[in-house]
């Protein structure tokens, strides 16, 4: 059981975006910047453009990340519910 509570409390902290932007904008000496803020940076940071693979590159990794958790969650919890 807490194995399942430490997979969604890492699912719901690698969500963060709005607390960090709209407070700090990643904090002083980027103390706040969150996976989701740094891939907001390397995509919108520069007005004449950004660095758009980084910014890709980013959230795929993040993608499957998440989606590797969620599997693992969905399994520990099939497991649980048919036992």
């Amino acid at each position: 059981m807490i194995f399942v509570m430490l997979i969604l409390q890492i699912l719901a902290t690698a969500q963060i975006f709005l607390e960090p932007f709209l407070f700090t904008g990643g904090g002083p000496v980027n103390s706040t910047t969150t996976v989701l803020l740094l891939i907001y940076r390397y995509a919108f940071q520069n007005s004449l453009g950004g660095n758009y693979g980084m910014a890709t590159a980013l959230s795929v990794m993040l993608a499957i990340f998440l989606a590797l958790l969620s599997w693992i969650y969905f399994r520990l919890t099939a497991r649980w519910s048919t036992s």
